[in-house]
This record gives C-alpha cells, sequence and structure tokens, in this order.
C-alpha cells in the first residue's frame, strides 16, 4: 500500500511538495510567505493564477480558499504618480487604484467607454485624481474592508 501525499497534503490544507490548480484549501498559518495580497480582501498565491480569500472554520482555524472569481490580469495598466488604472483584458473593465490598492471598478456598460476609446478613458480619469471631489467621491463609494486598509496604509489621501 502506497501513501498518496498529494491528497494527504491537500487534506491538511498544506501543499509545500506541490504545486497545482487542484488545491482549493490552504492553512494560513505557516503559509502566509506564499501569498501577497491582490485587493482588500483578496490574496494571489506566489506561484499560481487565480484568486484566494480567507475563510474562517468551525474550529476557528483560518484558510486561504481558492475563489471563483475571475482574476482581472490587465490587458494594459497607466500609472501617474501613486494612482493607477488597468483595463482587464476584454476592455470592459477599468480598476482604479492608489499604491496597487484597488479603489474603484468602473464598467464600459455604466461609463460608456468602448474598447477604441478605453486609454483615454482611462486617461481622463488619472487626470481626475486631482480634482478633490472627485477622491471624496471615489472614498465615499468604498466598502467598509477597503476604506478601512486605505485609511491604514494611505493617511495622506484624508488629510
Amino acid at each position: 500500500m502506497s501513501l498518496d501525499f498529494n491528497c494527504l497534503a491537500e487534506k491538511l490544507g498544506v501543499n509545500k511538495a506541490v504545486k497545482t490548480a487542484s488545491v482549493k484549501r490552504v492553512a494560513r498559518e505557516g503559509s502566509e510567505h506564499l501569498f501577497k495580497k491582490a485587493a482588500a480582501d483578496l490574496f494571489r498565491k506566489n506561484d499560481e493564477e487565480g484568486l484566494w480569500k480567507i475563510e474562517t472554520a468551525e474550529t476557528g482555524e483560518e484558510f486561504f480558499i481558492r475563489t471563483e472569481i475571475e482574476d482581472p490580469e490587465a490587458s494594459f495598466t497607466k500609472e501617474a504618480s501613486l494612482w493607477s488604472v488597468a483595463a482587464d483584458k476584454g476592455n470592459k473593465n477599468i480598476t482604479l487604484a492608489y499604491k496597487n490598492i484597488p479603489l474603484k471598478r468602473f464598467a464600459s456598460a455604466e461609463f460608456g467607454f468602448t474598447e477604441g476609446n478605453v486609454s483615454a478613458f482611462c486617461d481622463r480619469i488619472l487626470a481626475s485624481v486631482a480634482d478633490k471631489e472627485f477622491k471624496k467621491h471615489i472614498f465615499a463609494e468604498l466598502g467598509p474592508q477597503t476604506k478601512k486598509t486605505v485609511e491604514i496604509e494611505c493617511p495622506e489621501l484624508f488629510k
């Protein structure tokens, strides 16, 4: 009888020996170094595509859980100082970020930009971040977790 170490590692929530997309859950304790923050409550595993979130089991133990959320790898990114805008692969959504913290998603269906003018729309967003009223509107729409993250990581934005 042979022991399936891959199956055992998956059941235990650890996957140090195998890098595979089939693992859906990784114990948070001792694995933090394998993940980097992708958004306020989403993480990216260092050696894989896809997004992960943290969930707490009934036992109180925390796990990184693979999500079904589509990874918004940008088709292009524009930057101005610490601000950036990134278009998704289909140029259907633009994400505004400050210090790589996503703040606002602009959907083409709502804002009317097309694949042909997405670059100009991004330029307009980057130009707008200098306007205090524009930033005030963006901050007012932040979810509580994102707002808390921004207040901690970027206190200069609230001065």
